[in-house]
């Protein structure tokens, strides 16, 4: 009995030490990539946020953790949302037209470079939105530059998005 335990447990290692050796290494992609974060400000009572619109060419839901996507060229699909929580926000959410939502979106043309960390950004100009991705090492544009109008009534979970996504390269 001692010694078929003994025999039982000595396999055991060899197959789990053996199969530890042999699987690849995690921390090594397979492909060129680069790290996408998005960003959150809080600004009074509204959170301001600038994400990812499309992931694997689907609406994609907010993600605090970065994202990792493919190197090169890319047509990539963000969105610009302000969500507002607080009940003493009566005349932003009148502007609004009783939305508590708004935002915008649009297509960036971006030429990635392997292992690059970028996040998206946004800066508000009075009715527009301006999206941009921006290297987070040298802090130029990874990205163009497009300006958007703010759209008062933004409806994010809306199959509608599924076809323009299709048209994202990520």
């Amino acid at each position: 009995m001692k010694k078929t335990l003994t025999v039982t447990l000595s396999a055991l290692f060899v197959a789990l030490t053996s199969g530890c050796n042999s699987t690849p290494d995690q921390t090594q992609s397979a492909s060129p990539s680069v790290t996408l974060e998005s960003h959150k400000h809080l600004n009074g009572d509204v959170t301001e946020v600038a994400q990812l619109m499309c992931f694997k060419r689907r609406l994609a839901p907010y993600q605090e953790e970065p994202r990792t996507i493919p190197a090169g060229k890319q047509q990539v699909f963000v969105r610009a949302v302000d969500h507002m929580y607080m009940i003493d926000s009566l005349r932003k959410r009148q502007e609004w037209g009783g939305k508590n939502m708004g935002g915008s979106y649009v297509m960036l043309d971006a030429d990635l470079k392997t292992d690059q960390h970028v996040v998206i950004r946004r800066q508000d100009e009075n009715d527009m939105i301006i999206m941009w991705l921006e290297d987070l090492q040298t802090g130029l544009p990874a990205s163009d530059v497009k300006g958007v109008k703010r759209m008062n009534q933004f409806d994010i979970a809306n199959d509608k998005y599924d076809s323009v996504c299709a048209k994202s390269s990520i």
